[in-house]
């Protein structure tokens, strides 16, 4: 009890987001009553941080200053597509869950975090839950003989999503020796245990993007002489267990057929519908959450089998609901974050590395489906943002203060040394 009283505002913001997080995909009910409790604490903090004025001196706010800005910038962009969709109400309230709700967590950590250890925290606990979420897709595949499993969603490509984006985050977490042992030694186990979920759920888009990792985490090749004998090793069971499985090959082998896999042909052919919509919407398009009437009642194609009820692509799809300035919108926000992290990258930033490794795979992955829209993906698209932005602001004010102190001790040094020869 006496642990409980002191807590602050900040660390029930932390922890309820968190606890969000790591809830969203097993419970969906359980994980928007935490984050709801988040947002309350996160609004609490904030009022009570401008009352005493405070937030000017937040250096972690300051750091995530930028990445606010480039969102509302984009947020503003796609407004005027909202009035041209002919229900206004629904693409506002599109406009704002797509654009605003789902990434609160950009908001809420770097406002209520207080230390490193609140967000190894926060990236244990999702670690955590994704080891569970991949477990049960692999068992619900190989011993109950679901042709495509989702873990505890109903939706694998989501989960495939999610795993392709945490495993570049999980090597980088664990191969940087700034993360303690313990969160180094949990991304180890997550990610055999996340590519057993990866295998599970049988995406052919995730396997592409595990098969990309290794070159994208090039800098560990040289840095750490471990790290290619791992991939080596983990590159030959997964092999092994491809030779051994004549399923697995045909799965593999239907990634470049676009004719009798519909899965791949039905995407051309929605593409092509979605092509005719931007022809006749270009500037604001349909409005944002509009596509799917809009292209059953006029765009959709006999063609298309699966019957499809969205693009399973990022960039088609914000454009047709937004048109040109919606994807120019999309261009800058993730534009902005892409390049910026590859700039700090390339400057030796281990937290920079992270925003380009959950960046970079989230948009690869964008490109054979629609996740733009997928509550649990965006969501945890910006808790690694603004984790790795708090724990960047973090180290550099320890930094600050480590030179300050030096500073401060070499004066009395010398003094101390005169007095003492005096």
């Amino acid at each position: 009890m006496n642990y409980l009283k002191h807590l602050t505002t900040e660390n029930y913001g932390i922890f309820f987001v968190g606890a969000a997080i790591f809830m969203q995909r097993i419970s969906m009910g359980a994980g928007n009553v935490l984050y709801g409790l988040a947002i309350l604490f996160f609004l609490i903090s904030l009022y009570k941080q401008y009352k005493n004025h405070t937030l000017e001196d937040n250096y972690i706010v300051k750091k995530a200053l930028p990445y606010f800005k480039i969102l509302g910038i984009a947020i503003l962009l796609i407004v005027p597509s909202v009035f041209v969709s002919e229900h206004l109400g629904k693409s506002f309230k599109a406009l704002l869950e797509i654009w605003l709700y789902r990434a609160l967590p950009l908001f809420i950590i770097p406002f209520c975090a207080k230390s490193k250890k609140q967000m190894y925290w926060l990236l244990g606990a999702v670690f955590i839950s994704l080891n569970l979420d991949s477990l049960l897709a692999f068992f619900q595949h190989t011993l109950l003989k679901e042709p495509r499993p989702s873990g505890f969603s109903n939706n694998p490509l989501n989960l495939a999503a999610i795993l392709a984006m945490t495993i570049p985050v999980q090597v980088i977490v664990m191969a940087e020796t700034v993360f303690p042992m313990g969160l180094r030694k949990l991304a180890v186990i997550s990610i055999f245990t996340n590519i057993l979920g990866l295998f599970g759920g049988q995406s052919r888009g995730s396997w592409l993007l595990l098969a990309f990792t290794p070159f994208f985490s090039f800098k560990y090749w040289r840095k750490n002489k471990y790290f290619p004998i791992a991939c080596l090793i983990i590159a030959a069971i997964i092999g092994g267990y491809i030779a051994s499985s004549p399923s697995m090959q045909n799965r593999i082998i239907s990634t470049i057929n676009m004719t009798t896999d519909r899965s791949n042909a039905d995407r051309l052919v929605v593409w092509e519908s979605a092509a005719m919509m931007i022809h006749d919407y270009p500037l604001f398009g349909v409005g944002p959450g509009e596509f799917t009437e809009l292209y059953k009642a006029h765009y959709e194609l006999p063609e298309n089998t699966q019957r499809m009820v969205h693009t399973h692509n990022n960039f088609i799809q914000v454009t047709t609901e937004s048109g040109v300035i919606g994807l120019l919108a999309f261009l800058i926000l993730f534009g902005y974050i892409e390049v910026t992290a590859l700039r700090d990258t390339f400057k030796g930033n281990p937290y920079a590395y992270m925003r380009l490794a959950a960046t970079t795979f989230y948009l690869l992955f964008g490109l054979i489906d629609y996740t733009f829209d997928a509550s649990a993906i965006m969501k945890l698209y910006w808790y690694y943002i603004a984790i790795s932005l708090s724990l960047e602001a973090l180290a550099e004010n320890e930094t600050a203060a480590e030179i300050a102190d030096n500073k401060t001790l070499k004066p009395n040094v010398i003094c101390t040394h005169f007095l003492g020869q005096k």
